[in-house]
C-alpha cells in the first residue's frame, strides 16, 4: 500500500499540463493542540471561488488567532511556483485549511500553492478541509 495519494490538476500553464500533488493516506487523522483530532477530506474547489476566498477573508498561519490576516501574495513565493511552468517537479503536499470562525481560516503549510493554481488556469483546486467543515467549504468554493 501507498503511503500517499496522488491528485493530477490539470494546469494548461504547467509544465505537461498539469502538476501533481499529494495526500499523505497515514496522516488522516490529526490530533490538534487542544487534543481534538479531524479527520481530513478532500475537496476540489472552483479557482474562482478560491481567489474569491482569498480576496474576502482572513487568514492565521496554524490557526493562530493573533496572527489572523487578509491573504497578501507573495511575488517572490509566486515566482518559487513559477517552475511548474518549465519543469516537471516531484509531487507537492494538498495544503490543509479549516474554519476557526465566520470568515476566518487557518493553514498549515501556507495558502500560495492554492493561489498558484487558480490564478495559472487549473481546472480545480485541492484542498484539505476537515471532514466535519466540509459543507460549509463545500458552500463557499464549490462551483
Amino acid at each position: 500500500m501507498m503511503p500517499f495519494a496522488k491528485v493530477c490538476v490539470p494546469v494548461p500553464a504547467a509544465a505537461a499540463g498539469m502538476v501533481e500533488l499529494y495526500i499523505n493516506k497515514g496522516s488522516r487523522m490529526i490530533v490538534r493542540r487542544d487534543g481534538a483530532g479531524n479527520d481530513w477530506a478532500t475537496l476540489r474547489a472552483s479557482p474562482r471561488k478560491v481567489l474569491e476566498w482569498f480576496a474576502t477573508s482572513g487568514f492565521a498561519p496554524s490557526g493562530k488567532r493573533e496572527a489572523l490576516a487578509q491573504f497578501e501574495p507573495c511575488a517572490r513565493r509566486l515566482a518559487g511556483l513559477d517552475h511548474l511552468k518549465t519543469e516537471v517537479r516531484p509531487a507537492l503536499a494538498v495544503p490543509k485549511f479549516w474554519q476557526i470562525e465566520g470568515a476566518a481560516y487557518g493553514f498549515d503549510a501556507g495558502p500560495h500553492l492554492p493561489y498558484w493554481l487558480a490564478k495559472n488556469g487549473a481546472s480545480f483546486v485541492p484542498l484539505l478541509v476537515p471532514a466535519e467543515q466540509m459543507a460549509h467549504f463545500s458552500e463557499r468554493l464549490v462551483a
